[in-house]
C-alpha cells in the first residue's frame, strides 16, 4: 500500500481514499508515512508540520496533504539511487604527532587493531573504506580499513574511510567507526548522462568542472580517454557537481529534473515554500495557499528548478535555506532579473530563518501559469524551451550574467571559416549545427554552455569568438541563427557538387605550391573524390606507357 497516516490526535480527519488512516502502528509496509512509527520506505515529516501550522480549512488541508504524499511518491518512482555495500574490517591506522592513548585503548577494547604513526611518516593515502592503502615510505605500503588523523593536510581526507578526529573524543571516534563496520552501506548520490557531458569524448579538454569542485576523489578526470570516472563510495553528498554542471549531464539521483517537473505540476495555484527536509520550520503560521515543496538537498538547485515551480504554480515563491551558496544565489538572481523585466515582480524570495519566512509569507503575488510539455529532452533543452516561452515575442532586452547559469553568444568570421563543421561536431548540446540544406553553420545561443569545444576544434585560429557576459531576451536568442554559409563547389570534371567553395579554395591555397608543375595534381584540387582517383590513375598510366 502506498500512503499511511498515523493519527496521534483526537482530530477527525478527512483524507482521500489513497491515504490509509491508522490509529496505531501495524505490520503493514507503506511507501510514504507521516510518522517514523509506521513501517514505510519514506518518512515525510512535512505532513504533520503542515497540518499543525496551516490556516487552511480541513477540506483544503486534505487536498494539500495528498499533494505532499504524491510528491514523495513521484520522487521515489523516478529515483535512480541504487544501494551498494562494502565489507569493512577493524584495522585502523592512526596518524598524529602525539597520538592520544585514550583513543587507542578505547578502540582496542572494542576489537579494533590500531597502528600509530607520525604525520611526517606518511607520504600518501589512496583507496576506499575497507581497502585503504597507506604509503609509509617509498618502499613500505600497508593496508587498513580506516585511516584517522589529527591536524593534517586535506590531501589525506579525500577517500572514504579517512577522518579528521582532532575535534572528537574517544567515544565519538568509536561511534564513528563502529557504524561503518562490518558492512558500509552507500548509494549513488548522482546520476550521469555521458551523452550530453561536455567533457566526455572531447578531443580537446573542455569543462570537467564537476571534478574540479569535488572535495574528494568521487569524480576524477581521465584526460587520456576523455572520460569521467565515478567512485560513489567516496561521495560526501555535497551536490556541488550537480549544481555546477552546465549541460545537465549530472543530476541528483533521488530527484531528477524529470521527477522535479512532475512534482511541480502538482503545485498549481500554491504559494510554494521550497526547502529541504532538515530545514522544516517549527514555529510558523502558513497562510491558506502556502505549501511545502520538500527536496532531499538544497545545494543542487539551478534556474531550471526554480522556473519549473514558478511556471507551474503561477505565482512567486519562497526558498528557505539557512545558508545561500554563491551558485544558487547566481541562479536565483538570473531568474529574478527575467521576472522583473517580464512581470515587474520578484519571483524568488530567499529567507534564512523563521522570522524572515513568516514575513515573506505575506508577499504572495500572481505572475503567469505555463503548462509546458517536455518530451525526451535533457535539462538544457528544457531550460531553453522554458525561457523561450516565457519571453514569447517580446524583446525584454539584455541582462548581464554572473558565472552561472552558463550561456554564450558565438560569432564566426565568415572570411576565414571554411565550413568544415568541426565546431558543430564538437558541440555536445546541439547549440551549433551544420545545416546541409543551406550549407550553413547555425547557432541556438540558448543551448550553448560556453564549454569552448567549438573554439578548440576549429583549425582556423581566431575564427570563432565567444561572449559569455550577457543573454539577449528576445525570440531570436532561442532559435537557430545562421553564423556562416557558403555555396557548394562543383567538380571541374563531372560537375558534381561535393564541398563548399571556401573549403576547396582553402585546401587549394595550402597545396598549390607543392603541386606546381604537376597538371594532374593541380587539377585534382578542384575535383570530387571519384574524379581525383580517376586523375591519379590516368597519371599512373601515362607514366607507365610514356604517353
Amino acid at each position: 500500500m502506498d500512503f499511511a497516516f498515523l493519527n496521534e490526535t483526537s482530530d477527525e480527519l478527512i483524507f482521500s481514499d489513497e491515504i490509509n488512516i491508522l490509529e496505531a502502528p501495524n505490520d503493514e509496509f507503506f511507501l510514504v508515512a507521516n510518522s517514523p512509527k509506521i513501517k514505510a520506505e519514506i518518512y515525510a515529516p512535512e505532513i504533520n508540520n503542515y497540518l499543525a501550522n496551516s490556516k487552511n480549512s480541513m477540506l483544503e488541508k486534505a487536498k494539500n496533504v495528498k499533494i505532499l504524499y504524491e510528491s514523495r511518491a513521484l520522487s521515489f518512482d523516478f529515483a535512480t539511487n541504487l544501494p551498494n555495500s562494502q565489507n569493512v574490517g577493524k584495522n585502523v591506522i592512526y596518524m598524529s604527532q602525539t597520538p592520544r592513548k585514550t583513543v587507542v585503548e578505547t578502540l582496542q577494547k572494542a576489537g579494533f587493531k590500531v597502528i600509530t604513526c607520525k604525520n611526517d611518516e606518511v607520504e600518501s593515502v589512496y583507496g576506499k573504506i575497507g581497502e585503504i592503502y597507506v604509503q609509509i615510505t617509498q618502499d613500505v605500503e600497508t593496508e587498513c580499513d580506516f585511516f584517522i588523523c589529527e591536524n593534517t593536510d586535506k590531501k589525506f581526507l579525500t577517500q572514504s574511510g579517512c577522518y579528521e578526529i582532532s575535534n572528537l573524543d574517544e567515544n565519538e571516534i568509536l561511534e564513528l567507526l563502529s557504524k561503518k563496520t562490518p558492512v558500509y552501506e552507500y548509494e549513488n548520490f548522482v546520476s550521469y548522462n555521458h551523452k550530453i557531458c561536455d567533457f566526455d569524448g572531447s578531443k580537446t579538454e573542455c569543462c570537467g568542472l564537476c571534478a574540479d569542485v569535488c572535495p574528494t576523489v568521487a569524480i576524477l578526470k581521465d584526460k587520456e580517454n576523455a572520460k569521467l570516472n565515478f567512485s560513489h563510495i567516496d561521495c560526501v553528498k555535497c551536490a556541488k557537481c550537480v549544481q555546477i554542471c552546465p549541460s545537465g549531464a549530472l543530476e541528483l539521483a533521488k530527484m531528477s529534473i524529470e521527477s522535479f517537473e512532475k512534482i511541480a505540476k502538482l503545485y498549481k495555484d500554491r504559494f510554494v515554500i521550497l526547502l529541504s527536509e532538515k530545514n522544516l520550520p517549527q514555529n510558523i503560521t502558513l497562510p491558506e495557499n502556502a505549501l511545502y515543496f520538500v527536496i532531499p538537498n538544497d545545494k543542487f538547485l539551478k534556474a531550471n528548478h526554480f522556473l519549473s515551480i514558478l511556471e507551474q504554480s503561477g505565482q512567486n515563491m519562497i526558498f528557505f535555506t539557512p545558508y545561500l551558496d554563491e551558485i544558487t544565489k547566481q541562479n536565483i538572481n538570473f531568474v529574478n532579473k527575467i521576472y522583473d523585466l517580464k512581470f515587474h515582480k520578484t519571483a524568488i524570495i530567499t529567507v534564512e530563518n523563521e522570522n524572515e519566512l513568516q514575513s515573506a509569507l505575506n508577499k504572495t503575488e500572481k505572475t503567469a501559469y505555463f503548462d509546458i510539455p517536455f518530451v525526451n529532452q535533457n535539462s538544457r533543452e528544457i531550460l531553453s524551451q522554458r525561457l523561450g516561452i516565457l519571453v514569447e515575442n517580446e524583446n525584454l532586452g539584455k541582462i548581464s550574467l554572473d558565472e552561472h547559469p552558463k550561456f554564450a553568444q558565438i560569432s564566426i568570421n565568415e572570411d576565414t571559416c571554411t565550413l568544415c563543421a568541426s565546431c558543430a561536431g564538437a558541440c555536445k548540446n546541439g547549440a551549433l549545427i551544420a545545416d546541409s540544406e543551406e550549407n550553413a553553420i547555425k547557432l541556438n545561443a540558448s543551448l550553448c554552455t560556453a564549454c569552448g569545444a567549438c573554439v578548440k576544434s576549429c583549425a582556423e585560429q581566431g575564427t570563432i569568438a565567444i561572449q559569455t557576459n550577457e543573454i539577449d531576451l528576445q525570440k531570436s536568442f532561442f532559435e537557430y541563427q545562421t553564423l556562416a554559409h557558403d555555396e557548394l563547389f562543383a567538380c571541374i570534371e563531372c560537375g558534381k557538387k561535393f564541398a563548399t567553395k571556401k573549403s576547396v579554395m582553402r585546401v587549394a591555397g595550402l597545396l598549390k605550391d607543392s603541386f606546381t608543375g604537376d597538371t594532374y595534381k593541380m587539377k585534382s584540387l578542384f575535383c570530387c573524390s571519384d574524379c581525383k582517383a580517376k586523375l591519379m590513375i590516368q597519371k599512373q598510366l601515362k607514366e607507365q606507357n610514356g604517353n
